[in-house]
């Protein structure tokens, strides 16, 4: 499959979660969201528009979905995968909620209006806040979700996306067998 057919196939095929996408179509789907999203975004930089990046995003998330679907069948794999991110992502979450209510317990915060002050988070409170060991756990688990998430995204995208095709005589059930 060509660039352009990669193209055609994940938009004619934005809902369709059945049947398999080779590494040809799932790579080249990839480079198009890639290429178009940086182009996307430097075009709101350069303009006031400020939200064709995002309205791109959302118009690629269920084709981009499908196609990955479609890729780890083809690979033998089970579509649960692209979920594997999300304990790690979790985790992440709750080691920003632990340091930003640590900013609140500790007095460096008085409310949420201070988060979004251009000046925050200022050199002084950087400095004060890494000699504080109170927040050394919060920070941990916050290390640690994004190790997570990191590895079971590359797992997952990149690992998993390489694999060749499997055929139904190698084991892959989640083919057609051919005749």
């Amino acid at each position: 499959m060509d660039f352009v057919g990669a193209i055609q196939s994940g938009f004619k095929n934005y809902v369709t979660f059945s049947g398999v996408a080779k590494r040809a179509e799932y790579w080249y789907w990839v480079l198009f969201t890639v290429l178009a999203g940086l182009v996307a975004s430097a075009f709101d930089t350069i303009t006031v528009i400020g939200f064709l990046a995002d309205i791109f995003a959302l118009a690629t998330l269920l084709p981009s979905l499908a196609v990955s679907v479609r890729r780890l069948r083809d690979a033998g794999k089970s579509w649960v995968w692209l979920l594997s991110p999300i304990p790690g992502a979790i985790i992440l979450v709750t080691g920003l909620v632990m340091l930003i209510s640590n900013l609140f317990v500790q007095g460096y915060l008085s409310s949420f209006e201070a988060l979004a002050d251009e000046d925050f988070p200022s050199d002084a409170l950087i400095e004060q806040l890494i000699t504080d060991a109170s927040f050394l756990p919060g920070l941990g688990v916050f290390v640690l979700g994004l190790m997570l998430t990191s590895v079971f995204n590359l797992i997952v995208n990149v690992i998993f996306m390489v694999l060749p095709s499997k055929t139904y005589a190698q084991g892959n059930k989640r083919v057609a067998p051919t005749i």
